[in-house]
Formats: structure tokens, C-alpha cells, sequence
């Protein structure tokens, strides 16, 4: 299970060739991602940040990320 501390290591690097930041979860954006990095070295896809700030994500988790 991944958490909090490693989301916000995540948030605060910049997207990358390994890492993809979307705001809001789209089936066919989500798809297009993780496809992209399956084809590549692989990486990771961080939704509900869109780069700036943390949207759309589940109660409490925001609290965890910036306290770190």
C-alpha cells in the first residue's frame, strides 16, 4: 500500500517522463496514461493533483499529504 508520505515526495516533483499528474479522473485519460507508460519505463499517474494544488480526492488525504 502506498502512503501519504510517498504521495507528497510525488506532488512535490514535476511531471516527467515517469510522472503524470491529472486533476480528474477520466476513464479514457487514465487509460491513455498508464498505456503511455507501459510503453515506455513505466512511472506513475497521480490523480487528483493538477500540478499547483490537490482536487477531487478523498477527505483526510489532503490533510496527510501537506502535513509532510
Amino acid at each position: 500500500m502506498i502512503n501519504s508520505s510517498f504521495i507528497a515526495e510525488l506532488i512535490q516533483q514535476k511531471e516527467n517522463l515517469q510522472i503524470e499528474f491529472v486533476d480528474e479522473y477520466k476513464p479514457l485519460q487514465a487509460m491513455q496514461a498508464i498505456c503511455a507508460f507501459l510503453n515506455t519505463d513505466g512511472g506513475w499517474v497521480l490523480f487528483g493533483y493538477n500540478g499547483k494544488e490537490l482536487t477531487g480526492i478523498a477527505d483526510g488525504i489532503e490533510e496527510k499529504v501537506t502535513e509532510l
